[in-house]
């Protein structure tokens, strides 16, 4: 895993930060508690975005809003959800400016019987709505109520466009990438539920060429290291030896004389001692 750079506290900061900016234009009520808004546009006049989640791992608006490529949509992960979310302009009157009112369109969200009151009265923006909020996670309901009669809103606050309503909600919902599966790759720790192939018996791995390269450098130097063997005389072949026994044969007729040489050479001797005998007398 790489080694951070910052604080694990620092980290965590900076997220809060972000996330608590980005939400800060994302209409929201804390549980039994209660808040009055008016919708500045009809319920016809909302958008249906497309989210992804997975649990742990992600939860953000579809990249293609905003002209990248998602890289969920074509990918059937496991665990991963799409889900749509309905997008409508409000202003509150706790907060005192302009929130996007975001839901999922569910029996037990606020867009259900927010259907019904824009049945029954034609629309949804001709008066002011007080939402409540019970419960926690899967066990929360909300109350909506109309409150007064239909009267015209005072504000003079426009809807937001909808490239304002994409920019704030990327903003509120932003995509970081799988840092955590990334990580899992250099990490011998990662947890069964974060491996994808845990369940595959991996297959033998070929060693690296640089491995290769490294054994056949200790094997040469292991060669360098043994001794040198002595080399053996070659054997010379047959006519090697003809023409040495014949190199042997010209030196010894160089050096002494033939036999009938010898012969004239000792009478020759012979004949002189009697002369040299005579001369003495």
């Amino acid at each position: 895993m790489p080694e951070r750079t910052r604080s694990l506290v620092d980290i965590m900061k900076d997220k809060i930060n972000r996330s608590s900016s980005g939400f800060a234009n994302i209409f929201y009520v804390r549980r039994d508690a209660k808040c009055r808004i008016r919708f500045l546009s009809d319920i016809d006049e909302g958008m249906e975005l497309r989210f992804h989640s997975k649990w742990q791992k992600y939860n953000h608006l579809c990249l293609s809003y905003v002209g990248k490529d998602c890289p969920h949509c074509d990918q059937e992960e496991e665990g991963g959800v799409k889900y749509d979310m309905y997008a409508f302009t409000i202003w509150n009157y706790e907060s005192k400016k302009r929130e996007i009112f975001l839901y999922k369109a569910s029996k037990n969200s606020p867009i259900f019987q927010l259907i019904s009151f824009s049945e029954e009265y034609g629309t949804i923006s001709d008066r002011d709505y007080v939402i409540k909020k019970q419960g926690e996670g899967v066990n929360t309901l909300y109350l909506v109520t109309p409150v007064g009669e239909a009267k015209r809103f005072r504000g003079d606050e426009k809807p937001f466009s909808k490239k304002m309503v994409i920019k704030l909600i990327a903003e509120a919902f932003p995509y970081e990438g799988d840092d955590e599966l990334e990580d899992s790759d250099d990490d011998d720790d990662t947890p069964p539920w974060n491996d994808k192939k845990s369940k595959v018996k991996p297959k033998a791995k070929r060693r690296p060429a640089e491995d290769e390269d490294e054994d056949v450098d200790e094997d040469d130097e292991e060669e360098d290291e043994r001794p040198a063997r002595r080399s053996k005389p070659r054997k010379a072949s047959r006519d090697e030896d003809e023409d040495e026994e014949s190199d042997d044969e010209e030196e010894d007729e160089d050096d002494e004389p033939d036999y009938r040489t010898k012969v004239r050479r000792t009478r020759e001797a012979a004949e002189r001692r009697p002369a040299a005998s005579r001369s003495r007398r």
